[in-house]
């Protein structure tokens, strides 16, 4: 609440204003490229935005590939916003963990999943999951997720860890081709770890569990 004096033929007038706060809304820009950042793509190209796999906002490309768009609200901190291309004979997903602040910037290439966290300390393949949630195939047809959060992209396309961003997808990863520009973080399994450990303590050997087999086997008679 704050005040406002006005005179009004000598007279005072005091009026009440009550001012609320409902968020900046501000545009979300970024390049549609043909490749790894390098070609930008010509005008009329449709993109689409998505916040936590709702119904997109859409606009189109500029000459020089860029693009500037306002969403109905402003996302919050940890939401999960996808940038992807709806036109025609052209494909590409960028998929980021929101500050909600840095609203330039976001990229999209062609036959390209990008994978970024603006926010927290990583972007799984959880995400990515939420990401897809309004089953547009313009997005499935760049990757998928299943059930048990196994990312796949298919032949001819590729994934992308932004740069300054940490990409940690507890669970397997199926992609002919990948570009780490940040860091992806992926834990060794139990069996590579037993194999470290051998290599780090020679004297230290795993022993495999006898197969019922060879417990079944009789000794040899001592002589």
């Amino acid at each position: 609440m704050t005040g406002l004096d006005i005179r009004v033929c000598g007279k005072r007038l005091s009026l009440k204003l009550r001012l609320a706060y409902t968020g900046w809304i501000f545009p979300w820009t970024g390049t549609v490229y043909s490749d790894l950042g390098i070609t930008h793509v010509s005008s009329g190209k449709t993109v689409a935005i998505s916040v936590n796999g709702a119904s997109p906002t859409t606009g189109t490309t500029a000459s020089d590939g860029t693009y500037s768009m306002t969403l109905p609200s402003t996302p919050a901190a940890g939401d999960v916003m996808t940038f992807y291309l709806k036109s025609s004979g052209i494909e590409g997903v960028d998929v980021i963990i929101t500050d909600g602040i840095s609203a330039s910037g976001h990229d999209i290439y062609q036959n390209s999943l990008i994978v970024r966290n603006d926010y927290g300390a990583s972007i799984t393949s959880t995400h990515l999951a939420t990401a897809d949630n309004d089953g547009d195939s313009d997005i499935s047809d760049i990757y998928s997720v299943d059930g048990s959060n196994n990312l796949t992209v298919p032949a001819g396309k590729g994934l992308v860890v932004w740069t300054g961003s940490t990409y940690a997808p507890g669970a397997a990863i199926t992609t002919e081709d990948i570009a780490i520009r940040g860091t992806l973080s992926v834990p060794r399994s139990p069996r590579a770890e037993a194999a470290a450990d051998a290599r780090r303590f020679p004297r230290r050997r795993a022993r495999a569990a006898p197969s019922s087999a060879s417990s079944r086997r009789p000794r040899a008679a001592h002589r």
